[in-house]
């Protein structure tokens, strides 16, 4: 039997984020990594003083995208702050890179230890 696409983009990993003591919890998608995304994560290095607003949030739609779920809570530490690219915003530029180079790491670990090292 052949398989479909969306079978195989479905397939989920779990990976834990720290944040100095705290851990984010992300459940991920390594299959929806494609040469797409990456042209959409480098337009971020591409943007302009006039497309700033429309750059990040590509970005954060991509990041979205890649995740099924996290357990990020909103400031009364109880509310999981929803995964969409408008609650994105809330959360620091660094912490997003941080969310996107542990997925990156994960899918590659090798080859990120590599890099480490060199």
């Amino acid at each position: 039997m052949a398989v479909k696409l969306s079978h195989i983009s479905a397939k989920c990993k779990s990976i834990q984020v720290m944040f100095d003591d705290d851990v984010l919890n992300i459940e991920y998608y390594p299959n929806k990594i494609t040469e797409e995304t990456f042209e959409q994560l480098n337009a971020l290095s591409k943007m302009k003083e006039d497309t700033i607003s429309e750059s990040f949030m590509s970005y954060n739609t991509t990041l979205v995208g890649l995740m099924k779920s996290w357990d990020m809570l909103d400031d009364d530490g109880v509310t999981v702050l929803p995964l969409t690219a408008e609650q994105m915003i809330k959360v620091g530029i660094v912490a997003r890179g941080k969310i996107l180079e542990s997925i990156m790491e994960d899918i590659r670990p090798n080859q990120t230890a590599q890099a480490r090292n060199r």
